[in-house]
């Protein structure tokens, strides 16, 4: 059984601060790993998934260009009922744990269902968050079933952004606060789940609650938030780590005023009285830079900052940190960081990255209201992403600021710019290099 976020896992003080780290995936940001039966599989933002059998030391990569999945975006995997499950930016996708017996699962009601934001799963059922609802995988009959579970007619709390399993609850963290369901009941009904919102738990800093990580320890719970504040909307989310104690019905703030280092939360993980997260910053446009780990004892609350880059991590965003068969696993913004001895290890299947500049296509296309734009630099450059209408007529700026090396992705949200239905053109500038690629927005 695996208990999302909620895994015995060894991070003694030594062990988090005196690693040796094997690099084993470059050039991909890494966002999840997990481990059976000496199968090791690791979820990528935009280069699909990697898998690596321990016994071969062979390394192999999915991808949209070797057939194995449509899209490259995945937003986490799990390993379960003998099967692993990507969380893909359409659809649900599953293999056999050594890579064989590839399925497809889409989800009714078109693309916006199909991104999956969330994966986790218990003894019997996996569960999986979407933007619009959640679907469930029974391990008993193998077969998916999918659920609106909108609360008090607000939408954005059927946009579930993580899930957080426990014996008897499944809570589902949404653009606009976290729902928790009692197992057993009908999940389609209102009275199954209870929402906390700005009205009953959260404060009034940020306009949307948009929850990126929870882990329950006992009757406290902790709420990792999206550090999302653009120009255009600088109060949208800002973040935090919140500490609500069940029993007293008290909740308790942590940012950069408390001593993080950073607001937004990637990740949390408990393991007796140590939590665990991965801390970021929001800048603009599609750039966000990592602030490390937080360490925090969870009776005294203290609290200690680790950074990884003296110890060979290239990249201060850590998506992820697990055990796994006694081993470390660390997914970071520049690739897979393990204590794992690889030295015997190749990879197959379309490894390489490109070295060159590349715009790609927006993905979804039609899209609405929101697509991204992906584009890979091979150096730190500055850059322009603009938009233009049919006529040529400059529309948005999107991004005018220097961008790190390596694959960028920049969310594009129709009503934020008041568009309307048509043909657009997007155009990157990077350098001396132009490229322009047309995208559709459908009402």
């Amino acid at each position: 059984m695996k208990i999302s976020l909620f895994l015995v896992f060894l991070l003694s003080s030594s062990f988090l601060y005196t690693q040796s780290w094997n690099k084993v995936i470059s050039n991909a940001e890494v966002i999840a790993v997990d481990s059976k039966l000496n199968q090791v599989w690791a979820a990528t933002d935009n280069n699909g998934v990697f898998y690596l059998n321990k016994n071969s030391g062979i390394w192999r990569n999915y991808t949209s260009e070797n057939g194995y999945m449509v899209t490259n975006s995945t937003d986490g995997l799990v390993i379960a009922a003998g099967k692993v499950f990507i969380a893909s930016t359409y659809g649900i996708y599953y293999c056999g744990i050594n890579g064989n017996n590839w399925g497809h699962y889409v989800l009714p009601g078109g693309y916006m269902p199909n991104w999956i934001r969330a994966v986790a799963d218990d003894d019997t059922v996996v569960w999986f968050g979407t933007f619009q609802g959640i679907a469930t995988y029974s391990k008993n009959s193998a077969s998916f079933k999918t659920y609106n579970i909108t609360k008090n007619s607000d939408g954005s709390t059927n946009n579930i952004t993580t899930i957080h399993v426990t014996p008897n609850e499944v809570w589902f963290g949404t653009e606009n606060g976290v729902q928790v369901y009692k197992k057993g009941l009908n999940i389609t009904a209102d009275s199954s789940r209870f929402l906390y919102n700005k009205q009953n738990g959260f404060d009034n800093l940020s306009q949307y609650i948009s929850v990126k990580a929870i882990a329950v320890q006992d009757t406290i719970v902790w709420i990792g938030l999206e550090d999302y504040t653009p120009a255009s909307n600088p109060n949208y989310c800002k973040g935090g780590l919140y500490r609500f104690n069940r029993n007293a019905n008290v909740w308790q703030r942590f940012d950069k005023s408390t001593g993080l280092s950073g607001n937004g939360i990637h990740f949390i993980r408990i393991n007796s009285d140590s939590l665990i997260a991965g801390l970021f910053t929001y800048i603009n446009g599609v750039s966000f830079t990592g602030n490390g780990l937080l360490k925090m004892n969870t009776a005294n609350l203290n609290t200690q900052i680790i950074n990884y880059s003296s110890h060979g991590v290239g990249d201060s965003n850590y998506f992820d940190l697990r055990t796994l068969d006694n081993e470390l696993w660390l997914a970071a913004g520049d690739g897979l960081y393990t204590t794992y001895d690889t030295t015997a290890t190749s990879v197959e299947n379309n490894y390489d990255l490109p070295d060159n500049f590349v715009l790609y296509q927006n993905y979804p296309n039609p899209f609405n209201p929101e697509t991204i734009i992906s584009f890979h630099l091979p150096a730190n450059t500055h850059v322009s992403l603009k938009l233009f209408d049919i006529l040529g007529n400059e529309i948005a700026q999107l991004v005018d600021e220097t961008i790190q090396a390596g694959l960028q992705n920049y969310r594009l949200t129709s009503h934020n710019h008041q568009l309307s239905a048509g043909v657009y053109f997007y155009q990157l500038r990077a350098g001396d290099l132009i490229s322009t690629k047309k995208m559709i927005l459908l009402k």
